[in-house]
């Protein structure tokens, strides 16, 4: 393999490894909005508790509310009016602010 090649295929690799982690944060972003209204069941309460403090939280750690709406490029301020809008409000847990 030349290091044309080379450079190509690894390209290649690092972005499906790229669309595969974007795949995963997806499914986590989208479980925590289930956590968090309870739209595909009945969820603990202490579940949705955990769901809302992630949502309301500052941080930008890794792992973060904040962090994953940088890295999938989302604006954490319309992803929450959305979620809102959306919910059904019997569902939701009443803000604590």
């Amino acid at each position: 393999m030349n290091t044309s090649s080379q450079r190509s295929y690894f390209s290649a690799d690092r972005d499906l490894q790229a669309i595969a982690e974007r795949d995963l944060w997806t499914a986590v972003f989208l479980q925590a909005i289930d956590d968090l209204t309870g739209t595909k069941g009945a969820h603990p309460l202490a579940l949705q508790k955990a769901a809302q403090r992630w949502f309301e939280s500052t941080s930008e750690e890794p792992r973060a509310f904040l962090w994953l709406c940088i890295h999938l490029n989302l604006d954490p301020a319309a992803v929450l009016e959305s979620i809102l809008h959306t919910a059904r409000p019997e569902r939701m847990l009443a803000s604590p602010k």
